[in-house]
């Protein structure tokens, strides 16, 4: 809740400093809430004195996923990976057909950027000793600079520790391609990643922190992983005095290197690791042959064969030829073992893709529709822009570091999930909240003490993205928020030693 009020001047005492203190006196300079536009409540009823985040545990930030799902970190271990697929020699059946093919190298002799004689002629390379072994491939749109780009690209997506160039030979334009050297050599890129071709390139994970922003945090943990912090993605900055939870994305960064930060971090819990699309081929080989309700006997008496033996074998023999999609599966499973990987590429593509397309209708069914604002909002929002001199064209930046393509959103908002709890407590350093951390490490739970000489009022309330629940404590103390008001109200001399403490617990949703 920002009230839309107009703009106030900032009052300045030459010296670069707002003017003004809680006690409206202009001895001690500080932002206050005027200076960035907070004017208003929504109500007249009167309000109380309370102290907020004394403890960082008096604010604790749980995100809320598109799903409406509150993010909880519950684990800090990780699932093993399956090990990166070994490139193998082709092995090929009377028909000729290329088997032990990655989806990435199918894909590419699918859209016709590479032959299956490119694919063998480049597997033999990289199964080769000899490091200064190059393979050349001639193409005949060789000539077309947008197709050498797509032979380039696909030939570093489908075999790690390749490189290729276009080169002349033999009187003629052709692809050259190496064994990328080790360091210093002539790899182009300084921060080659050898990443197999079938991981996931995403993993997700919950990131728990105390007392840092998420940048920092981000920051942090980039700087132990020697990494650049880009590649790092989240959907909101996380208040830096709370306890917060909220899921972020690595790219091309293995869940076990996350969860051993856990060891070295301070202040900073990683854990809830899973790849996108999660990368756990086993599951999903669990997943295709699990048991299923309404099917016919042979089918799910074949299914739980399965399910007792995990014998591919067997399950085929009893499996109907009808279920071609667990057939391919099995036979998969019976040529490659426990490499889930390599066996799930004998499902076919379209039927591989139908699976990762239903999960994303999921998304979208599950996702919020946006509402548009009405025009004199627009109008009003104009003649604030203008008053600095801008208009909404500024924010369509040439520059896209600097572009703000903007949303809507509402003025004014019902939190959801709203309760209360009052304590009576005797020690302002006793943690009266519980965060992800502390249930997970058992923590016993804060009880009131009927006794004690200090009141507290916890709240707990879930909230929309662009929405604060600072706001909503606002709205109910009627007093300052801002961090000098509140250092100064944390001193016991301050309206007396009798100080009632609140303290807030936030689920945003971003």
């Amino acid at each position: 809740m920002e009230p839309a009020t107009k703009k106030p001047k900032l009052e300045d005492n030459n010296d670069g400093k707002l003017s003004g203190d809680i006690n409206s006196s202009d001895d001690v300079p500080f932002l206050k809430e005027k200076d960035v536009g907070i004017c208003e409540y929504i109500n007249s009823l009167p309000g109380f004195h309370a102290v907020l985040k004394q403890r960082y545990s008096d604010f604790i930030v749980n995100e809320i996923d598109k799903s409406g799902n509150v993010v909880h970190l519950t684990s800090k271990e990780y699932i093993p990976e399956e090990k990166p697929v070994e490139e193998k020699p082709v092995e090929e059946s009377i028909s000729g057909e290329v088997h032990s093919l990655t989806d990435t190298q199918r894909q590419a002799i699918d859209d016709g950027i590479l032959t299956e004689t490119d694919i063998e002629k480049l597997q033999g390379l990289v199964a080769s000793e000899n490091k200064k072994e190059s393979v050349i491939l001639k193409k005949k749109d060789i000539n077309d600079k947008e197709r050498r780009t797509q032979i380039h690209s696909s030939i570093r997506k489908c075999f790690t520790g390749l490189e290729s160039s276009t080169t002349e030979y033999e009187g003629e334009k052709v692809i050259k391609v190496e064994k990328t050297s080790g360091g210093g050599g002539r790899s182009r890129n300084r921060y080659f990643n050898p990443w197999p071709a079938d991981r996931e390139d995403f993993c997700k994970f919950v990131l728990y922190k105390t007392a840092k922003d998420t940048m920092n945090a981000i920051w942090l943990i980039a700087k132990q992983l020697k990494c650049n912090h880009s590649l790092f993605n989240y959907a909101g900055t996380k208040d830096k005095r709370a306890k917060t939870t909220q899921e972020v994305t690595a790219y091309r960064i293995t869940a076990e290197k996350l969860a051993g930060l856990n060891k070295s971090l301070v202040g900073i819990v990683l854990g809830n690791f899973r790849a996108l699309l999660q990368n756990n081929y086993k599951k999903a080989v669990e997943l295709i042959l699990k048991p299923r309700p309404g099917e016919d006997d042979l089918t799910t008496s074949s299914r739980k064969i399965w399910t007792d033996t995990r014998d591919a074998r067997e399950v085929l023999k009893k499996m109907p030829k009808r279920c071609t999609v667990e057939r391919a599966l099995l036979e998969g499973l019976l040529k490659e073992g426990e490499n889930f990987s390599n066996a799930l590429t004998r499902v076919p593509r379209g039927t591989r893709l139908m699976y990762l397309h239903s999960y994303q209708s999921y998304i979208w069914n599950s996702s919020e529709e946006i509402e548009d604002g009405d025009r004199h909002i627009g109008s009003w929002y104009t003649s604030m822009l203008k008053e600095d001199n801008l208009t909404p064209e500024c924010f369509r930046h040439k520059n896209k570091s600097y572009a703000l393509p903007g949303d809507y959103r509402k003025i004014v908002i019902q939190p959801q999930d709203v309760s209360w709890q009052t304590y009576m407590y005797n020690d302002v350093n006793c943690s009266l909240a519980m965060s992800d951390l502390d249930i997970l490490e058992n923590v016993p739970e804060p009880q009131s003490d009927k006794d004690g000489k200090f009141k507290a009022l916890k709240i707990e309330m879930s909230l929309p993205a662009s929405c604060y629940a600072t706001m909503g404590v606002r709205e109910i103390l009627k007093c300052e928020t801002s961090s000098a008001y509140q250092k100064k109200g944390n001193d016991p001399s301050y309206k007396g030693s009798d100080v009632e403490q609140s303290h807030t617990t936030q689920s945003e949703k971003t």
